[in-house]
């Protein structure tokens, strides 16, 4: 089997487009899969910042506002490669083996303007910063893996697996400061940095699956990962003419996590209408860190161990035919992103500063689900979650009107709510919808100088999927959604909506695709945020610009179906790097 898909979209004055081959060969015990893909393009980010820096204990008080507007723009261009072998060595035993790697250049070039205003209209102060960032990274995967059937009731499986990322970005900055109260006074700086970023990753997974009776299944098995992390940044500036390290910013930070688990689940039917599935996980993680300082030469270091047990129940009952009634509990664990935990470091200009946070803790959530499902088609869903040290992006003030933004474990996160969709419906034969509702209350807390802070607001969120089949060989898609007021850490997002419209057409014999679609037609999407901060208020939007695109897809199939290559494994090592 051949395939190939190809997509093109122009955002604005912009464009970007994608192309991916994909390969798969089956003869006789032999599985063979291949896939190439290639990206380019420019993705735009215009953002909006105000911020108060008004000092509300002065008599008279005298309002002073920040206003940022920044002008992003990301040029990419991605590879990505895979290949895969699977081989049954007998009826019983079989086994595979998988490569891939992807590396992607990307160039970031930012303009951003911050007009500091107090009593007139006119501008106090004026910074201008401009930022070019080049970023390489590779990403290397692959591993092996197995299956045995020992009997036809109990099954065993394994694999091993490694991932190698590296990654190299270079900024440099330039800004002119103009002071209008100094008599027009300017000020040019200049700053140069550049991060190193190693990570490798090797895990190991062994499982069993016992089907004891027909009722009757018991599922079990061990994983081991374990991380490495070797970040290094420099920072200089230009004095006198010369480059001259910025020690105070330069560090080296070395990371070490092994996560070591074992986890059971039974699947047993306990009534003639009723099925249970019980599941339990224990891990054990062992991290150390240490971060080495340039401008003290000193060496810090951190050692955590801790374990932790995850319960998992479900239930599901037959009430009739038609109606079934599922309850379920389950936790889990949500370790942070490593860029999250990187302690560096990333000047946007001297008002606003991004840095991870190596204290950071991991979320442990639980969360509870009642769901009656009618006809196949329509489900009402009852749920709640409690999420303890939920880890979200923080803002605070610094000396020198300066921000710094970090994620932060806050104190909790509740929510609770109601769920309502609709699958499938026909109002006529060429015509099929799709929808649901949702309305939740959610409440993020914090402590702040000793004082506990919320922020808590009820949510709605609709969607609305329309599938229209008009004539022979055409479709179309018409899909819209509005959320509503949705709280997000320290943060309150405005409602959003948007509406997307697609037309596809087959052809070559129905084994190609051209589809012609247009996202956000009405340019409605526009991701406003308050930030609520009872030492500096903020306000940010970020314009989310509409795009119109065109793709084709064709796939050619001979001979017999192909059988099914195993899935690409993602452990959730891997998810935390953020390619």
């Amino acid at each position: 089997m051949v395939g190939f898909n190809s997509s093109y979209q122009q955002l604005n004055q912009y464009g970007k487009g994608n192309t991916n081959w994909m390969f798969q060969l089956r003869k006789n015990k032999l599985n063979v899969s291949a896939n190439y893909s290639y990206y380019e393009g420019t993705d735009i980010n215009p953002t909006f910042i105000v911020r108060d820096h008004t000092d509300y204990s002065e008599t008279p008080v005298m309002p002073v506002i920040l206003n940022q507007v920044a002008h992003r723009t990301y040029n990419y261009g991605s590879h990505y490669a895979r290949t895969r072998v699977d081989y049954d060595l007998s009826s019983r035993l079989s086994v595979g083996a998988y490569v891939s790697k992807n590396w992607t250049d990307r160039v970031r070039k930012e303009r951003m303007n911050s007009v500091f205003t107090s009593v007139k209209a006119e501008p106090d102060s004026t910074l201008m910063t401009w930022n070019k960032n080049k970023l390489s990274q590779t990403n290397l995967q692959g591993g092996a893996d197995y299956s045995y059937k020992v009997t036809s009731k109990l099954q065993w499986t394994g694999s091993v697996d490694f991932q190698s990322y590296r990654a190299s970005d270079k900024q440099d900055q330039n800004s002119l400061y103009n002071d209008y109260w100094q008599g027009n006074y300017e000020q040019a700086d200049t700053l140069r940095g550049k991060l190193k970023d190693n990570i490798d990753i090797v895990s190991t997974q062994s499982d069993v699956e016992f089907v004891l009776t027909k009722s009757f299944k018991l599922t079990g098995g061990v994983k081991a990962s374990f991380v490495n992390i070797d970040n290094e940044t420099t920072y200089s500036d230009k004095y006198n003419g010369a480059w001259t390290p910025k020690l105070n910013m330069n560090k080296d930070f070395q990371y070490e996590e092994n996560i070591y688990a074992a986890y059971v689940q039974l699947q047993k039917k306990i009534a003639e209408r009723a099925n249970m599935e019980v599941g339990l996980r224990f891990e054990e993680t062992h991290v150390k860190g240490q971060l080495h300082e340039y401008s003290s030469n000193r060496d810090s270091s951190f050692q955590k161990r801790y374990r932790n047990l995850f319960p998992y129940v479900s239930v599901d009952y037959n009430l009739s035919k038609t109606i079934k009634l599922n309850a379920a509990y389950g936790s889990r664990i949500v370790r942070p992103n490593y860029q999250d935990m990187n302690p560096f470091v990333t000047i946007n200009d001297k008002y606003l500063y991004d840095q991870g946070n190596v204290e950071l803790k991991p979320e442990i959530s639980h969360q509870v689900e009642t769901a009656l499902l009618f006809n196949n088609r329509y489900k009402v869903i009852l749920f709640g979650a409690y999420t303890r040290h939920p880890i979200c992006k923080s803002y605070l003030a610094g000396a020198g009107n300066r921000v710094w933004v970090y994620p932060l474990n806050m104190s909790s996160d509740y929510s609770y709510g109601i769920r309502m969709t609709a699958v499938n419906l026909h109002p006529t034969r060429w015509w099929t919808l799709v929808g649901n509702a949702t309305l939740t209350y959610k409440k993020y807390a914090w402590i702040y100088d000793h004082k506990k802070q919320n922020n808590r607001v009820m949510t709605p969120l609709f969607y609305l999927g329309n599938y229209l089949k008009p004539a022979d060989k055409w479709n179309a898609e018409l899909n819209g959604y509005w959320n509503g007021k949705t709280p997000l850490g320290q943060g309150l997002i405005s409602p959003m909506w948007s509406v997307s419209i697609a037309v596809s057409r087959s052809i070559l014999r129905d084994k190609g695709t051209v589809r012609l679609f247009l996202n956000d037609i009405v340019c409605s999407r526009y991701l406003r945020a308050k930030v609520i901060n009872v030492e500096q208020p903020a306000h940010y939007k970020e314009r989310k610009e509409a795009t119109i695109g065109i793709s084709f897809s064709y796939k050619l199939q001979r001979g017999e179906n192909i059988k099914s290559s195993n899935p690409q494994r993602e452990s959730n090592e891997s998810k935390r790097i953020k390619l």
